[in-house]
Protein backbone atom coordinates (compact mmCIF):
# COMPACT_ATOMS: atom_id res chain seq x y z
CA UNK A 1 0.00 0.00 0.00
CA UNK A 2 2.83 2.87 0.72
CA UNK A 3 4.30 1.45 -2.50
CA UNK A 4 1.54 2.04 -4.48
CA UNK A 5 0.81 5.64 -2.52
CA UNK A 6 4.48 6.54 -3.32
CA UNK A 7 4.28 6.25 -6.95
CA UNK A 8 0.59 7.88 -7.30
CA UNK A 9 0.54 10.19 -4.50
CA UNK A 10 3.00 12.75 -6.25
CA UNK A 11 1.26 12.70 -9.24
CA UNK A 12 -2.00 12.99 -7.40
CA UNK A 13 -0.69 15.95 -5.97
CA UNK A 14 0.68 17.99 -8.95
CA UNK A 15 -2.94 16.80 -11.07
CA UNK A 16 -4.55 18.71 -8.42
CA UNK A 17 -3.02 22.04 -8.60
CA UNK A 18 -4.75 23.89 -11.57
CA UNK A 19 -8.24 22.28 -10.06
CA UNK A 20 -7.10 23.89 -6.41
CA UNK A 21 -6.26 27.37 -8.47
CA UNK A 22 -9.81 27.46 -9.97
CA UNK A 23 -12.14 26.67 -6.85
CA UNK A 24 -10.21 27.59 -4.25
CA UNK A 25 -8.24 30.82 -5.50
CA UNK A 26 -4.95 29.60 -4.19
CA UNK A 27 -2.07 27.85 -5.13
CA UNK A 28 -1.23 24.42 -3.62
CA UNK A 29 2.56 23.75 -2.10
CA UNK A 30 3.84 20.74 -3.90
CA UNK A 31 7.17 19.87 -2.07
CA UNK A 32 5.20 20.54 1.36
CA UNK A 33 2.69 18.32 0.96
CA UNK A 34 4.86 15.61 -0.23
CA UNK A 35 7.67 16.86 2.67
CA UNK A 36 4.25 16.46 4.81
CA UNK A 37 3.36 12.65 3.62
CA UNK A 38 6.79 11.80 4.12
CA UNK A 39 7.15 12.85 7.55
CA UNK A 40 3.60 11.21 8.67
CA UNK A 41 4.44 7.84 7.06
CA UNK A 42 8.03 8.00 8.70
CA UNK A 43 6.19 8.78 11.91
CA UNK A 44 3.12 6.20 11.40
CA UNK A 45 4.86 3.72 10.69
CA UNK A 46 7.77 3.99 13.76
CA UNK A 47 4.43 3.54 16.17
CA UNK A 48 3.12 0.97 13.77
CA UNK A 49 6.28 -1.42 14.25
CA UNK A 50 5.35 -1.23 18.03
CA UNK A 51 2.56 -2.79 17.39
CA UNK A 52 4.74 -5.50 15.62
CA UNK A 53 6.62 -6.04 18.74
CA UNK A 54 3.10 -6.69 20.60
CA UNK A 55 2.06 -9.46 17.80
CA UNK A 56 5.38 -10.64 16.72
CA UNK A 57 5.40 -10.51 13.41
CA UNK A 58 8.38 -8.69 10.95
CA UNK A 59 10.59 -10.66 13.49
CA UNK A 60 14.41 -10.61 12.68
CA UNK A 61 16.58 -14.17 12.16
CA UNK A 62 17.63 -15.70 15.80
CA UNK A 63 21.24 -14.77 16.91
CA UNK A 64 22.29 -18.81 16.50
CA UNK A 65 21.84 -18.29 12.67
CA UNK A 66 23.27 -14.40 12.13
CA UNK A 67 26.69 -13.93 11.08
CA UNK A 68 28.99 -13.75 14.24
CA UNK A 69 29.26 -9.91 14.25
CA UNK A 70 25.66 -9.37 14.20
CA UNK A 71 24.96 -12.15 16.86
CA UNK A 72 27.98 -10.56 19.24
CA UNK A 73 25.99 -6.78 18.27
CA UNK A 74 22.81 -8.30 19.62
CA UNK A 75 24.12 -10.70 22.28
CA UNK A 76 23.10 -8.20 25.47
CA UNK A 77 20.21 -6.28 23.49
CA UNK A 78 18.03 -9.05 21.28
CA UNK A 79 14.66 -9.80 21.36
CA UNK A 80 12.91 -13.11 22.90
CA UNK A 81 8.81 -13.32 22.29
CA UNK A 82 6.77 -15.90 24.36
CA UNK A 83 3.49 -17.40 24.09
CA UNK A 84 2.16 -19.84 21.31
CA UNK A 85 -0.23 -16.67 19.74
CA UNK A 86 2.89 -14.96 18.27
CA UNK A 87 3.63 -14.77 14.85
CA UNK A 88 7.37 -16.06 15.32
CA UNK A 89 6.11 -18.57 17.56
CA UNK A 90 3.34 -20.59 15.37
CA UNK A 91 5.18 -19.27 12.22
CA UNK A 92 8.78 -20.02 12.47
CA UNK A 93 9.03 -21.95 16.11
CA UNK A 94 11.04 -19.26 16.96
CA UNK A 95 9.65 -18.66 20.88
CA UNK A 96 12.04 -17.83 23.65
CA UNK A 97 14.67 -17.45 20.95
CA UNK A 98 16.93 -14.50 21.08
CA UNK A 99 16.25 -12.78 18.27
CA UNK A 100 17.63 -9.78 15.92
CA UNK A 101 15.17 -6.65 17.53
CA UNK A 102 14.30 -5.48 13.70
CA UNK A 103 10.87 -4.29 14.74
CA UNK A 104 12.47 -1.75 17.59
CA UNK A 105 15.53 -0.57 15.43
CA UNK A 106 13.13 -0.19 12.71
CA UNK A 107 10.57 2.14 14.98
CA UNK A 108 13.70 4.53 16.27
CA UNK A 109 15.51 4.75 12.59
CA UNK A 110 12.06 5.72 11.43
CA UNK A 111 10.91 7.91 14.22
CA UNK A 112 14.27 9.59 14.19
CA UNK A 113 14.01 10.25 9.96
CA UNK A 114 10.53 11.88 10.79
CA UNK A 115 11.89 14.27 13.64
CA UNK A 116 14.04 15.65 11.79
CA UNK A 117 11.90 16.02 8.43
CA UNK A 118 9.85 17.87 11.21
CA UNK A 119 12.62 19.84 12.30
CA UNK A 120 13.47 20.53 8.73
CA UNK A 121 10.21 21.26 7.75
CA UNK A 122 9.50 23.90 10.16
CA UNK A 123 12.66 25.78 9.28
CA UNK A 124 11.40 25.79 5.70
CA UNK A 125 13.57 23.17 4.37
CA UNK A 126 10.66 21.16 2.70
CA UNK A 127 12.84 19.42 -0.21
CA UNK A 128 15.15 17.94 2.49
CA UNK A 129 11.96 17.51 4.83
CA UNK A 130 11.05 15.42 2.49
CA UNK A 131 14.07 13.40 1.16
CA UNK A 132 15.57 12.65 4.60
CA UNK A 133 12.15 10.49 5.57
CA UNK A 134 11.84 8.59 2.39
CA UNK A 135 15.99 7.96 1.79
CA UNK A 136 15.85 6.65 5.53
CA UNK A 137 12.45 4.47 5.54
CA UNK A 138 12.50 3.01 1.87
CA UNK A 139 16.43 2.47 2.53
CA UNK A 140 16.43 0.99 5.41
CA UNK A 141 13.23 -1.28 4.24
CA UNK A 142 15.84 -2.62 1.42
CA UNK A 143 18.13 -3.41 4.29
CA UNK A 144 16.56 -4.62 7.08
CA UNK A 145 14.87 -7.41 4.76
CA UNK A 146 18.05 -8.91 5.04
CA UNK A 147 17.76 -9.30 9.33
CA UNK A 148 14.40 -10.97 9.07
CA UNK A 149 13.60 -14.47 9.40
CA UNK A 150 9.61 -14.36 8.61
CA UNK A 151 9.27 -15.82 4.89
CA UNK A 152 9.13 -12.97 2.33
CA UNK A 153 9.67 -15.35 -0.35
CA UNK A 154 11.49 -17.79 -2.12
CA UNK A 155 13.97 -15.87 -3.89
CA UNK A 156 17.35 -14.02 -2.55
CA UNK A 157 16.10 -10.71 -3.06
CA UNK A 158 12.88 -10.43 -2.07
CA UNK A 159 9.90 -7.88 -3.82
CA UNK A 160 9.30 -6.18 -0.97
CA UNK A 161 13.19 -4.98 -1.12
CA UNK A 162 12.82 -3.86 -5.27
CA UNK A 163 9.81 -1.82 -3.70
CA UNK A 164 12.03 -0.50 -1.75
CA UNK A 165 15.11 0.25 -3.98
CA UNK A 166 12.51 1.12 -6.16
CA UNK A 167 10.80 3.68 -3.96
CA UNK A 168 13.60 5.25 -3.29
CA UNK A 169 15.43 6.11 -6.44
CA UNK A 170 11.74 7.03 -7.92
CA UNK A 171 10.64 9.67 -5.34
CA UNK A 172 14.21 10.92 -4.69
CA UNK A 173 14.74 12.11 -8.14
CA UNK A 174 10.74 13.25 -8.58
CA UNK A 175 11.68 15.37 -5.09
CA UNK A 176 15.06 16.57 -6.36
CA UNK A 177 13.19 18.22 -9.64
CA UNK A 178 10.24 19.32 -8.15
CA UNK A 179 10.80 22.99 -8.06
CA UNK A 180 11.17 25.24 -4.76
CA UNK A 181 8.63 26.66 -2.30
CA UNK A 182 8.67 30.18 -1.05
CA UNK A 183 5.46 29.26 1.64
CA UNK A 184 6.59 29.54 5.09
CA UNK A 185 5.56 27.02 7.59
CA UNK A 186 2.82 28.54 10.91
CA UNK A 187 2.99 26.17 13.35
CA UNK A 188 0.57 29.02 15.53
CA UNK A 189 -2.17 28.21 12.43
CA UNK A 190 -1.62 24.28 12.51
CA UNK A 191 -1.66 23.86 16.37
CA UNK A 192 -5.36 25.72 15.87
CA UNK A 193 -6.08 22.55 14.00
CA UNK A 194 -6.76 20.35 16.91
CA UNK A 195 -9.34 22.48 18.20
CA UNK A 196 -11.66 22.41 15.01
CA UNK A 197 -14.30 19.79 15.15
CA UNK A 198 -14.11 19.82 11.37
CA UNK A 199 -10.22 18.26 11.67
CA UNK A 200 -10.93 15.89 15.25
CA UNK A 201 -15.03 13.83 13.99
CA UNK A 202 -13.31 12.59 10.86
CA UNK A 203 -10.60 11.67 12.50
CA UNK A 204 -11.95 10.10 15.45
CA UNK A 205 -14.74 8.27 13.26
CA UNK A 206 -11.43 7.30 10.77
CA UNK A 207 -9.68 5.54 14.10
CA UNK A 208 -12.41 3.54 15.75
CA UNK A 209 -13.60 2.44 11.88
CA UNK A 210 -9.73 0.87 11.68
CA UNK A 211 -9.59 -0.12 15.32
CA UNK A 212 -12.45 -2.50 14.52
CA UNK A 213 -11.15 -3.39 11.37
CA UNK A 214 -7.78 -4.11 12.42
CA UNK A 215 -8.23 -4.84 15.75
CA UNK A 216 -9.39 -8.27 15.65
CA UNK A 217 -7.17 -11.27 15.17
CA UNK A 218 -8.07 -13.12 12.10
CA UNK A 219 -5.76 -15.85 12.53
CA UNK A 220 -5.97 -16.64 16.39
CA UNK A 221 -9.12 -16.76 18.72
CA UNK A 222 -10.12 -17.18 22.48
CA UNK A 223 -12.54 -19.16 24.48
CA UNK A 224 -14.37 -18.13 28.09
CA UNK A 225 -15.49 -21.53 30.09
CA UNK A 226 -17.10 -21.77 33.78
CA UNK A 227 -17.30 -24.66 35.52
CA UNK A 228 -18.69 -24.98 39.51
CA UNK A 229 -15.97 -25.38 42.13
CA UNK A 230 -17.60 -28.54 43.98
CA UNK A 231 -15.48 -27.84 47.10
CA UNK A 232 -17.42 -24.47 47.97
CA UNK A 233 -21.24 -26.02 47.13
Amino acid sequence: AAFVAGLVFPWLVLALQPLAAKLLHREIGVLPILAAAAISYAVGESIGRLACLSFGCCYGMPLRDAKPALARLFRRHNLVIHGATKKAAYASGLADQPLIPVQAITSVVFAAAGVAGLALFLMGHFRLAALIPVIATWGWRACSESLRADYRGGSRISVYQCMAIVSVLYLSIFLVLLPSSAMTPDLSAALAQFSSAAIILPLQVFWVALFLYYGRSRVTASTLSFHVIAERL
